[in-house]
């Protein structure tokens, strides 16, 4: 991803309205500290980042480039994808796979979940409970925005690394990766939705945890 492109200075879609938000540059030093701990905590170890498609993938390239500008690390890297789509069976959240990682899990290989946000959380608990039963050295997920107040009401989920924590479960986010009907997700800088009081929702970034 690109600044290069062109920044709207609001986006407009029936009665919403969007403003820039989070900048280009406060995400890329929010993704360098969170790249920073993730490279001292698997310093010398295998690495495999999990992005899920679409959104998390200007995020997973962010964060790669982050760690590989660092002079330390892990010891290799290595990038697969996933894609799903969850529905709601008779009995429970049911989850279908519509692309899986190439590379099974390993014994040895430290793997990484990447999402762009966690709101409801039901498809990314899904993911993540499936993840950690394929027998790899750990999982750590990492979102780049997470709106708890947004959880659905039979999900308690906490990521373990949070780019940019929202309080306000009507804020809306488009850009950089997030999209609008597909549209916007090219967008170097996030967008959030202009309340009714004219202003942007605020939002925190919380500490990293202890490594």
């Amino acid at each position: 991803m690109t600044t290069g492109i062109e920044r709207p200075l609001q986006i407009e879609s029936g009665d919403m309205v969007f403003k820039p938000w989070i900048h280009h540059e406060a995400i890329q030093r929010r993704v360098a500290q969170m790249a920073g701990y993730l490279a001292t905590r698997f310093n010398g170890q295998d690495v495999r980042f999990l992005p899920i498609l679409k959104g998390a993938l200007p995020f997973s390239r962010l964060m790669v480039a982050g760690m590989s500008r660092l002079p330390y690390g892990p010891s290799s890297i290595t990038i697969d994808t996933i894609q799903v789509k969850s529905y709601q069976g008779t009995r429970s959240r049911e989850l279908s796979w519509l692309q899986v990682p190439q590379s099974p899990a390993h014994p040895k290989v430290h793997d990484v979940l990447l999402e762009d946000i966690a709101d409801s959380a039901r498809t990314l608990t899904a993911v993540e409970t499936h993840m950690r039963q394929q027998g790899g050295a750990s999982l750590t997920t990492a979102v780049l925005l997470d709106r708890p107040a947004a959880r659905a009401p039979d999900v308690d989920y906490k990521p373990d690394l949070v780019g940019f924590g929202i309080s306000n479960p009507e804020a809306w986010a488009i850009g950089f990766g997030l999209d609008l009907g597909e549209q916007y997700r090219d967008l170097p800088d996030i967008y959030g939705r202009v309340g009714p009081d004219g202003k942007l929702p605020p939002y925190i970034i919380p500490p990293l945890p202890d490594v």
